[in-house]
Parts: structure tokens; sequence; C-alpha cells
């Protein structure tokens, strides 16, 4: 007997699962480690424990489906297998304790991060190792206490889907993140013949910076001209002419439209051109558009539309979009009604140093930072400065430091200072009692501040005191160093 209805039921099926991997198969994507930190080369992990912490931002526009870890690293031959391991955490859950086996001096592993542990931001993930060569009688400074990390070779592969069913406005940050989820390319649509000199490169800068120093890829484009009379006459889209329209999204899950009302007039329906009564911003869901030539339905993706009633209005609609906080509009549009800052302030200045202006370490991102135990330890803190600095040749930035160490350093315990790898200054840690310094000066040279981000990096090393006889050490877990991120400060030059 011929059954139809399992085959019906089959058919359901397949195509159930055609839809799936049509909405999904392409969220499947890997990203090495390196790709996440400004690391050039593997990660050192040295003594009887070390430990190394990544920040892995999350799109607030995705969720979290599912996340492996391929770890890829190199250890000491001479550890012992049965006490030395490497812990995989994960905002502070232990997800997997990784054992070195013996006469396998490479270790990979695979670690499943569960999607529920995912939270939109920046997400710690901790690799930290335990290391041991002898049973007794160990030296906690060992030159044989080590292994490496290879962030090149160690990757995250991730599957996420979208979380936003009614694009607002606070939603565009979420949008172009610099990390999972985020658009790394986006369209500025204009009519044929309309450059808008001043509104397109601003529109295009607030876009980029909400990357976060991560690069944008930027494209202009003209609608095809002969689109609007299409559109009037009634007549049929092809593929070709969509594509050259406002409505297709061929990669991005974004594009924007920018022009006057009489531009958009001939792309937008009227319920949307009603709302463009001034300088305007709208983010919206695009209309999905048939092709009826190949009876295909085209994506209609998200767009954003800057808008104004004349060239003047979109000017300023493209510097408010480069000057709002993101978070305080939990609305599709907004409307310009009145604004009083100076015209000449350089956009999107609270983002970079200011010259004059002294900069605490806390307002840098850089909080109060404890430290414990022997090892080798930096402290970093970001300093933003626009692509226009420049500087003379003579001038000096004193850093204003307020830090401590406890008692009972050993020899070797020392702070040495980096700024973009090039050291600045360095202070033997040796008082037996421990020290506490409030302001304490340090000269950076204006001329080694780069446009871009700078690193400036505070490298402890805490080493306990030596004892003579065997097996006499002591473990260094009274090591103690801070710097604290309120006192802590950079008059920038």
């Amino acid at each position: 007997m011929f059954n139809f209805g399992g085959i019906l039921r089959q058919l359901w099926l397949l195509l159930l699962l055609s839809s799936t991997v049509l909405a999904y198969g392409h969220l499947n994507e890997s990203k090495r480690l390196s790709s996440f930190t400004a690391h050039t080369g593997p990660v050192k992990l040295v003594g009887i424990d070390d430990r190394f912490d990544l920040f892995l931002p999350l799109s607030s526009t995705v969720q979290m489906q599912r996340a492996v870890l391929d770890l890829r690293l190199a250890r000491s031959m001479l550890l012992l297998s049965k006490r030395s391991m490497i812990a995989v955490r994960f905002n502070e859950t232990t997800l997997a304790q990784v054992p070195f086996l013996p006469d396998q001096p490479i270790v990979n592993a695979k670690v499943v991060i569960p999607a529920e542990l995912w939270r939109p931001g920046f997400n710690k993930l901790t690799l930290a190792v335990t290391q041991h060569y002898a049973d007794r009688c160990e030296d906690f400074s060992a030159p044989d206490l080590w292994s490496e990390i290879d962030l090149h070779e160690s990757t995250l592969t991730y599957q996420t889907r979208p979380a936003i069913d009614s694009p607002e406005l606070r939603d565009l940050s979420g949008l172009f993140s610099p990390g999972i989820g985020g658009l790394e390319h986006v369209t500025l649509f204009v009519a044929p013949e309309k450059h808008y000199a001043a509104a397109l490169p601003t529109v295009a800068q607030a876009l980029a910076l909400r990357r976060d120093y991560a690069p944008l890829n930027i494209k202009r484009r003209f609608w095809d001209a002969a689109l609007p009379k299409i559109m009037q006459a009634g007549k049929p889209l092809n593929a070709e002419t969509i594509k050259q329209s406002a409505f297709y999204l061929d990669s991005e899950a974004v594009h924007v439209l920018i022009g006057t009302t009489e531009d958009l007039g001939a792309l937008l329906p009227q319920k949307t051109l009603d709302t463009l009564t001034g300088p305007t911003l709208k983010l919206e869901r695009a209309q999905r558009v048939s092709d009826r030539q190949n009876k295909t339905l085209l994506p209609g993706g998200l767009r954003l539309i800057v808008a104004g009633r004349d060239e003047k209005e979109l000017n300023q609609a493209a510097r408010m979009l480069a000057e709002m906080d993101d978070r305080l509009n939990p609305v599709a549009s907004a409307r310009l009604i009145e604004r009083n800052v100076d015209e000449a302030r350089p956009l999107a200045s609270s983002r970079f140093l200011q010259a004059g202006k002294t900069y605490a370490f806390s307002a840098l991102g850089t909080m109060d930072t404890h430290l414990q135990g022997m090892g080798t330890r930096k402290i970093r803190v970001n300093l933003p400065v626009g692509a226009d600095y420049y500087t003379h040749e003579s001038a000096q930035a004193q850093l204003l430091l307020d830090f401590g160490y406890g008692a009972g350093l050993g020899e070797g315990s020392i702070l040495n200072l980096y700024l973009n790898g090039e050291y600045i200054h360095g202070l033997g840690l040796n008082q037996p009692g421990g020290a506490v310094f409030r302001g304490y000066r340090i000269n950076l040279p204006g001329r080694k501040l780069l446009p871009g981000n700078n690193l400036l990096e505070f490298e402890f090393t805490l080493r306990s005191p030596t004892l003579s006889g065997e097996c006499r050490t002591i473990p260094g877990n009274h090591l103690l160093a801070q710097v604290l991120g309120q006192g802590s400060g950079l008059p920038f030059v």
C-alpha cells in the first residue's frame, strides 16, 4: 500500500530541517583567542600557580546557543602529571580541570562553555595552571615550572541567534559591538548624485566609534535611479533591481539610509515619512520584498534611517547619532528638538583623553587591583588617544601612582613600568616592613603616546626571601601588592 501520509510527514520534517539550517547555519563561527587580546605571541605561565584572564565580549543583540573552547598549550616535560593541571573557568565558574599527562608536552583540550553562563558585555575566561616538578624540596621559582598557551591556535567555536525582535536605538551599541555578534560591515545608501559631504563622514565615524577600535568595513552605495519610478508604477521588481535598492541585504544584518525627506520619499512608505518631521534617527526592520520573477522572498533585515527635512537638519541628525548615549534611547526613533552644544566640539571627544585634564585609573577602567602570591603579574591601564594627537618633543606627563606592598618580600621583588611595551621606570620593592606610596611621581614622555589605544603596564614581580638549608623555602602566600584606581591618575599633556 502506498503510504501517502508517511511521505507527507517526511517531507514536512525535511522542510523543517532545511529551514533550521537556513536560519542558523550562518551563525556557526570560529574565532582565534588571539583576536580577543593585544598579545602578539604565546602566553607563558610560570611558577607553581599562575593564571591568564581573557575577556570575551558578547553583543546584547544576540544570545549564545552553544560554544566550544579548543585549547592548545605546551608545557615543561619535567612537570609531574599527577600534581600539574590547567583549570578552565568562565565567569568564575570552573568548567574543566585538564591534567598534564606523562610524555605529552603538547596539550589539546575541548571544553564546552554552557550557554546559560554567557551574559551581554564582557565575559571572563580564566586559564589557571597548577605546576609542580617535585613532591618535596621544590623551588617555587624554578625555570622548569612553565607552560605556554598558544592563543593563535586556540579557538572559540560558537553559535548564536538574534535576541531582538523589535529593534530600538539602544540596540545600536550592541549591533556594532566589537565582540561576538557585532557587525563588521555596514552599507550607507544615498540617492544618486547625492554626496552629503558633512553627513556621510559623520555617520560613518559615529558607527565606527561604537566598535571600540575594532575595524568596521563601511561601503557607500547609490540606490538605483530607476527604482522609485518602478515602485511608483507598481511594476514587479526583479532580483538585480532589488539588490541595488535600499531594501536588500547581502551579507550585512543592517544598512543605513541617509538623506532628506524629499530624497527618501521615493523609497520609504508614507507611514515612515510621516515621522520624519525634523532631524530624526529611526531603527526599524525593513519590509521583506518579493522577487516576483524568480518567486523568491528577499530578506529585509534592519535599517537605520538618518534623515532631515533639509541638509542642515540631516547634518544635525548625523551629529546626534555621533553624540548620543544609546542606552538612554529605549525607542525606535528619536527627533532632535533642541541642541545647546558647541558645533566646533570634536565628535566623541569624551572617548579620548583631553589635554589639560587629569584622569584617575578608575575612570579609565582600571579599579583597585590587589596581587597576592609569588610570581610576575601585570596591571594594565588603557590610554585612548585621539587620531589628531600631537605634542612637542620635550612634553612630559607626570603619572601619580597610589600603590603599596606588604612586608616580607625577598630579593628580586621589583616593579617595572612599560608604555606600549617600552621600559619607562623601575622600583625595587626592598623595604622589609613593606611600604605605601601616595602620589608617587613617574615621568612619562609625551612623545611615547601614539594615536589610538596606548597600553600602560605595571609589572610586579613578588619573590619570597631565600633560606639556606635543604628544603627550606617560604611558599609566598603572604606576599602582597596593590594599586589604587581612584587615587592613581594621569595628567594628560
